[in-house]
């Protein structure tokens, strides 16, 4: 098993569309627009993606990762008939993840390995409906298959997969193969080391992309909101944020990020903001409750 961080990013289009769409409660905005809007904080996205990616890293356990490249080795010599370097390379893996135990004796998982997935689709939200509103004909049809290809696409996140070691039974399993070497019976310790290897736990977390951009464009938004004596161009700006945050939140609810009914109190929040910011005004603190409702979101969904 070769242990690597391995990167993959999908543009996913239905329909072959690369087209956004504006929100219907603002004034239209073209495709160009909404395509700005999203480039205008995608630095600040890739920021906030690396930097959970970058955690997640921070967690793997150097101990594990050696431990599972022992069994690596171990399976190797085992297939060559190197029966004594394979029982050494085993008692290297038992004394790591032993290690890994004696530090962390309260740890379930102990994280090897971090993938990351980007899937990112491009569509308008009325296509974007249309596909689920196929999709739930077909699977009512018991055409399981056919909307699961649909299904599949309607993504826009960051997935960012850690693959585990459960501390709970890995080491039998190590132990288990070096008791049955000693009795000659290499077969039967090989099929044990691939059981281990299949008890790899993947988890993964899912960081929603039309969620964090909305976050980005209300924290550029609040900066205008902030801003005394606006520009025409300030406030035409400001309005036009606040209609692509929108946008965001809709395509989120489109593709099913958490409960329908919860997006509702966003939407009335940021038809409360429009309203101000059309007064011209300086307002402080005007996006503390958008703000909180995001934030709550994003941890009860996501433990983001």
């Amino acid at each position: 098993m070769d242990i690597m961080n391995k990167k993959q990013i999908a543009a996913l289009t239905l329909g072959g569309l690369l087209v956004l769409a504006g929100s219907s409660a603002f004034a239209a905005e073209s495709p160009d627009k909404q395509a700005q809007a999203a480039a205008s904080v995608q630095k600040e996205v890739s920021k906030e993606g690396q930097q959970a990616v970058s955690d997640a890293e921070r967690a793997i356990l150097e101990e594990a990762v050696s431990s599972l490249k022992n069994l690596d080795k171990a399976m190797a010599s085992l297939q060559k008939g190197d029966v004594t370097n394979t029982v050494k390379q085993l008692t290297d893996a038992i004394g790591d993840i032993e290690a890994v135990i004696a530090v962390h004796p309260d740890l379930a998982l102990a994280p090897v390995d971090v993938e990351t997935i980007v899937v990112d689709i491009t569509a308008t939200l009325k296509t974007i409906r249309k596909a689920v509103d196929k999709a739930t004909d077909l699977l009512e049809d018991g055409k399981v298959q056919d909307a699961r290809r649909i299904l599949s696409g309607l993504a826009s996140e960051i997935v960012i997969e850690t693959t585990n070691i459960p501390l709970a039974s890995y080491p039998g399993y190590l132990k288990q193969a070096v008791a049955l070497l000693a009795e000659d019976k290499k077969e039967a310790a090989a099929a044990v080391l691939e059981d281990a290897v299949n008890t790899l736990v993947i988890t993964r977390d899912i960081i929603p992309l039309p969620l964090i951009r909305a976050e980005h464009m209300f924290a550029k938004a609040q900066k205008l909101m902030e801003t005394g004596n606006r520009s025409k161009q300030q406030q035409t700006e400001l309005l036009d944020l606040l209609g692509s945050a929108r946008y965001q939140l809709e395509l989120a609810q489109a593709l099913g990020y958490g409960d329908k009914s919860e997006y509702k109190p966003m939407f009335k929040e940021i038809e409360h903001l429009a309203k101000l910011a059309k007064k011209g005004k300086k307002e402080i603190n005007a996006f503390a409750e958008i703000n909180l409702k995001i934030d709550r979101f994003l941890r009860k969904h996501f433990g983001y």
